[in-house]
């Protein structure tokens, strides 16, 4: 998943890449998703996993902007109803795909926030000797499950704008 993502990166070079300059920052909402986020570019969405559950509304949507550095994922499943058991399968999904990133000194906390139950993790990718930090928030809402997930090198961690898209997410 994030190795196109690393090997974009390493083709330019990132001994000599610097921080993106600050750009414009750009309202994104996926589809009926009840939360918002503000990213430097629109990202590509596209359908994403299935729903497990039949009260789900549809396949999630998975946006990607991966030409850049940092690099963002964002995907939200809506719901018609949550159903009984959301925070506990929530919480078991989304430790699940942080572990299956490979992540070296995976990192994990949660809390019950204005926003919702909130998932956080982060971790170490080491691809090609060069460190990246991929760092993500999936918050459990009254009609969605939402994540952000970024993706950056070591050296530039937390960057500015990583920092910012995380604290504008909205509901």
């Amino acid at each position: 998943m994030h190795k196109s993502l690393l090997t974009l990166c390493l083709c330019v070079g990132l001994s000599t890449v610097a921080l993106a300059p600050q750009a414009a920052e750009q309202l994104v909402r996926v589809g009926q998703c009840e939360y918002s986020v503000q990213l430097p570019e629109k990202p590509v969405v596209k359908p994403g996993r299935r729903p497990a559950a039949g009260i789900a509304a549809g396949p999630s949507l998975v946006g990607r902007i991966n030409n850049r550095v940092p690099a963002y994922r964002i995907e939200c499943q809506t719901f018609a109803q949550m159903p009984p058991s959301a925070r506990q399968t929530m919480l078991e999904d989304a430790e699940e795909q942080a572990r299956g990133l490979g992540l070296k000194d995976l990192q994990f906390s949660i809390k019950d926030t204005r926003l919702g139950t909130v998932f956080e993790y982060y971790g170490i990718d080491v691809q090609a000797r060069h460190r990246f930090v991929v760092t993500g928030r999936t918050i459990l809402g009254r009609q969605s499950v939402f994540l952000l997930e970024a993706t950056e090198p070591a050296a530039n961690y937390p960057s500015g704008e990583t920092r910012r898209g995380f604290d504008s997410i909205r509901r």
